[in-house]
């Protein structure tokens, strides 16, 4: 395990306390970005936004339903 000690601090940080963070930032870069997409693609017709941004909150958690079906299916649980 890599550990880290510094002078100054009394606490000792290892590699899961970098990479932690890792996951809450890459996943509020890709809600960011696809919320991003989402504006675009609607441009500036606003008449449909609602229902546009609908389809794809929906289609969002069918799809990571799906995924974390397959994975299961790939990878059970022993």
């Amino acid at each position: 395990m890599l550990e880290w000690y510094y002078p100054d601090q009394q606490k000792k940080l290892n590699h899961s306390d970098l990479f932690s963070k890792k996951p809450r930032a890459s996943g509020s870069i890709m809600f960011i970005i696809s919320l991003a997409s989402t504006a675009n693609f609607i441009g500036d017709d606003v008449k449909s936004s609602g229902f546009v941004y609908g389809v794809y909150s929906l289609s969002d958690k069918i799809l990571n339903g799906v995924v974390v079906f397959v994975i299961q299916y790939i990878h059970p649980e022993r």
